[in-house]
């Protein structure tokens, strides 16, 4: 599974692990794309539960580009809102190809949930 970082990897899974419930693909997703930038992380998590991210809450004055790139793609995957367009993702000066891969990684979330987290296992899996 492709990370940021060390401290993305660390941030996500740990999140994932710390959860009792089975969360939804959407919240997997938006939850990966939230924790790989360290100060989109910072001002988002307060607004996150077990149960729910309410991502219209979250304060981005003062976020990196890339950080509000990811709180925008993050709100397309879990609420369907529309502020990405198939052609942003395909515009190099508009999005870094590591941004790319994580955008196309938290769709790959999106679409096979849990399975497509090798690396975090639920007890309660099949």
């Amino acid at each position: 599974m492709f990370f940021r970082n060390e401290a993305h990897a660390r941030t996500f899974i740990s999140r994932v692990k710390r959860n009792p419930n089975r969360c939804s693909n959407e919240y997997l997703s938006a939850l990966y794309l939230l924790t790989a930038d360290k100060s989109l992380w910072l001002t988002a998590k307060k607004d996150i539960t077990n149960e729910e991210i309410r991502i219209e809450d979250i304060d981005i004055k003062g976020i990196s580009p890339i950080g509000y790139m990811l709180i925008k793609a993050a709100s397309d995957i879990k609420d369907r809102s529309t502020y990405m367009a198939l052609t942003d993702l395909g515009d190099k000066t508009l999005i870094s190809n590591q941004a790319f891969r994580l955008i196309m990684t938290a769709l790959k979330i999106s679409r096979h949930g849990y399975n497509a987290i090798d690396c975090v296992k639920k007890p309660f899996m099949s």
